[in-house]
């Protein structure tokens, strides 16, 4: 699902993204918030939250849209870089053996829209 529309984006950033990249700009922005609050909003459904939420939710994903279209594209990253990971006593490295961690950009602003929410908190009950 995407969160917002150019209207919307438009209304707080003016015309700051390209428009022929505004509408996979504004997915991966929705993508990204969707992973920071672990898909919360898409198993409750965006139309359930409350208002105010669903502004907070609509304003990082604007912020991320327009964080993302200033700081970097995510398939300017080479995937095939080398992977490190240890679990226990096992260590991999692929066979280049230097790496380079890939992150995707994350707003601060997105970030600060979300905290008021509540959606940021990964505890897990028990059941």
């Amino acid at each position: 699902m995407v969160y917002i529309d150019y209207d919307f984006y438009s209304e707080y950033y003016g015309e700051t993204l390209p428009s022929e990249e505004t509408d996979r700009i504004f997915k991966i922005a929705s993508e990204i918030i969707d992973i920071l609050t672990g898909y919360k909003i898409r198993r409750i459904g965006f139309d359930k939250l409350d208002s105010f939420t669903r502004e907070q939710v609509k304003l990082a994903a604007a912020a991320e849209a327009d964080y993302y279209g200033r700081n970097g594209d995510l398939t300017d990253s080479d995937s095939s870089d080398a992977v490190q990971m240890t679990l226990g006593k096992f260590s991999y490295m692929n066979s280049s053996g230097t790496g380079k961690k890939n992150n995707f950009p994350v707003s601060p602003v997105a970030l600060g829209c979300l905290e008021a929410t509540g959606l940021l908190c990964r505890r897990t009950g028990v059941m």
